[in-house]
């Protein structure tokens, strides 16, 4: 009767196991990033204000792991208050510069440095712009 029951349980950790590794692989399995060119990204960021910054995909690198991206000047599309307003992208500018492409949450994601002022660069991690304004904010 004791070896049934030692046999049973066997069996349920045997199951159990496999059922643990067939979802380790699945959550681990590679995600394949879906970037193409001219999509846009956009990052937020700003410690007492709201700052977004927008680039366009201008070309793929041929493993599709590395973005070619320009930055993109932005169209208010309405100001919220004084010192706050909905911005879109608007036109292409400057030169190119390389972005990493990954996946965030199932969802790509371009990382790296860009061009910022005075021809200094600045860390950024962009997320796909779903064709609605983003709000941004400033004191001045």
């Amino acid at each position: 009767m004791r070896e049934l029951s030692l046999c049973g349980f066997l069996r349920r950790i045997a199951i159990y196991r496999a059922k643990t590794l067939t979802s380790l692989f699945l959550f681990l399995r590679v995600k394949v990033v879906s970037v193409k060119v001219g999509d846009i990204f956009y990052t937020s960021w700003g410690y007492d204000q709201t700052n977004i910054d927008f680039v366009k995909v201008v070309a793929l690198s041929p493993t599709g792991k590395t973005a070619l991206c320009k930055m993109m000047s932005q169209k208010v599309t309405e100001y919220t208050t004084s010192l706050s307003e909905n911005v879109v992208p608007d036109k292409e500018y400057g030169e190119v510069f390389r972005l990493k492409a990954k996946t965030y949450r199932d969802e790509p994601e371009l990382v790296g440095t860009y061009p910022f002022c005075n021809g200094g660069t600045r860390l950024g991690y962009f997320w796909p712009w779903k064709q609605k304004p983003l709000h941004q904010s400033h004191w001045h």
